[in-house]
């Protein structure tokens, strides 16, 4: 199988026309779902200047003068966007001097919009996309979206269904790129479990749907995020939150 990094995402279409009508594109999502992976990509094919909030001096820049970086730029991509949230308003003043469409591709957290400063600066400028980690179809380079189907009153036959250990298999498996690349289950848990101590939501709440695998608590609905972070130090719960159960 080709590599999980180089995959066809769905939502790449979905970019290219927002970039057309629009002068800022947020691409949000959860940590590891392949968003740097995709942007990158498309500054390429696109020739659009990419940089990095990770890189340091690119970071430090943006720190201390937001509002010249932004003037040194036409047309480009910026990373992790949610490093240096002051950006964000020299990108209003920009637009507002130049509203031509596709002038920034940037990317943040999925909580970067509920910040009320964040939200009311691009106002009317800026469409968020969501990017999800992989899905069964991406993986599997078919066209098929099962879940809009479903909710169209049509359900889709798989042409070869997974049953039984092979259908554990994928749902363990899961869709973030990194667990993916992994061929061994071991070591897409041990990719889990790391990841999953480093990548807590920051927002006021999380959601959480799943089974903890250290209290065996069934969980479903929301948490606080002083529960997941006060959460046990052996709990192994690896998903993007933690469970309720395993607070105390």
């Amino acid at each position: 199988m080709e590599s999980p990094a180089l995959l066809p995402r769905r939502i790449e279409p979905c970019i290219a026309e927002a970039l057309l009508d629009t002068p800022v594109v947020l691409l949000a999502g959860p940590r590891q779902a392949g968003k740097t992976t995709l942007v990158r990509h498309i500054a390429a094919q696109q020739g659009l200047r990419y940089l990095t909030l990770d890189d340091g001096l690119t970071l430090l820049s943006a720190r201390e003068d937001p509002v010249g970086m932004v003037h040194s730029l036409d047309r480009a991509v910026i990373a992790e966007i949610q490093r240096a949230p002051q950006l964000l308003l020299a990108i209003k003043k920009s637009v507002d001097e130049d509203r031509r469409p596709g002038r920034f591709l940037l990317t943040g957290s999925a909580n970067l919009m509920a910040l009320p400063a964040v939200a009311d600066s691009l106002a009317g400028r800026m469409e968020t996309l969501s990017l999800l980690p992989l899905s069964q179809s991406e993986m599997a380079l078919r066209q098929a979206n099962w879940i809009d189907q479903a909710f169209a009153g049509r359900i889709l036959q798989a042409s070869t269904p997974a049953v039984g250990e092979a259908l554990v298999e994928r749902v363990l498996r899961g869709g973030y790129p990194e667990a993916v690349a992994r061929p061994a289950g071991r070591r897409r848990t041990t990719w889990a479990r790391r990841s999953g101590s480093t990548t807590r939501p920051r927002c006021a709440t999380a959601v959480f749907l799943s089974r903890c695998t250290c209290c065996s608590a069934s969980t479903s609905g929301r948490a606080t995020a002083s529960a997941a972070s006060s959460r046990r130090p052996n709990c192994n719960f690896w998903m993007p939150t933690c469970c309720p159960a395993c607070s105390t």
